[in-house]
């Protein structure tokens, strides 16, 4: 007798399929909807919406006033929308670097890291790791205001990166940076990435963002102008910076 193959649609719908796309079917991190902040008359952001699933390195990019950095403080619960919908996912380890530093200018390396990572309770032995690993063991005495700003940035980021966050938030983080500062400030969020550490930055450098982003939001005038994977992107257009000028309305179509 002939075996019968079950319908594809059948086995769509059977408890062991089920269970494997419930199972490996990532989680929401981020849910953005309608989101509308206005100031003063100012209309900041005018009803974004979007998501991010665990895993994904999202660029918001857009010019300078365009509500980026608004954004960002909405969802660190910084600033509060005018109307809208911003939800994080539940007990979601969150770690941000915004464009102003957060360290003490007078305190050592050394004295700020162990003030920032005090809720972390790390023993003596494990911020000797955490030098090591970050290769400021010949720094750690020195004073955060005497820093270079490569330097800087990457004291922030191992602070945000020694606490394990499962959503890093990062503004502009390679703002001031040279070409090598950059690449190690890149190879540092790619193995958080590989890690699990879910990653929502806005950034001008569009090579950075190529190089890092799985999804990007564009973003004018605090408008959502476009919301893709990398990949789906760049069958449109031939990279990102045409993509860019095209939704900033420099371009009229692409080439």
């Amino acid at each position: 007798m002939r075996y019968k193959h079950k319908s594809i649609s059948g086995l769509s719908q059977s408890p062991l399929i089920i269970f494997i796309q419930a199972m490996t079917k990532k989680q929401e991190i981020i849910s953005v909807s309608n989101l509308t902040k206005k100031i003063n008359g100012r209309t900041i952001l005018d009803k974004l919406s979007f998501s991010m699933e665990e895993g994904d390195v999202l660029g918001i990019i857009g010019p300078n006033g365009s509500g980026k950095s608004t954004l960002l403080k909405i969802i660190l619960d910084l600033v509060n929308p005018s109307s809208g919908v911003c939800k994080k996912q539940k007990n979601t380890k969150t770690s941000a670097m915004l464009e102003k530093p957060g360290f003490y200018p007078d305190f050592s390396i050394e004295k700020n890291l162990k003030i920032f990572l005090a809720n972390e309770n790390f023993k003596e032995e494990e911020f000797e790791d955490i030098f090591n690993l970050f290769h400021l063991e010949k720094f750690k005495n020195k004073k955060f205001r005497h820093c270079s700003t490569g330097m800087k940035k990457r004291c922030e980021l191992v602070a945000c990166l020694a606490k394990s966050p499962g959503l890093l938030i990062l503004d502009e983080p390679t703002n001031g940076l040279d070409p090598s500062g950059i690449m190690e400030f890149r190879n540092l969020l790619a193995v958080a990435n590989s890690g699990g550490t879910t990653i929502l930055l806005t950034s001008h450098i569009l090579s950075e963002v190529d190089r890092l982003c799985t999804r990007l939001l564009f973003i004018k005038e605090g408008r959502l102008i476009d919301f893709s994977t990398k990949e789906s992107l760049l069958h449109r257009f031939l990279n990102l910076e045409e993509a860019y000028n095209y939704f900033m309305g420099v371009i009229t179509e692409p080439l």
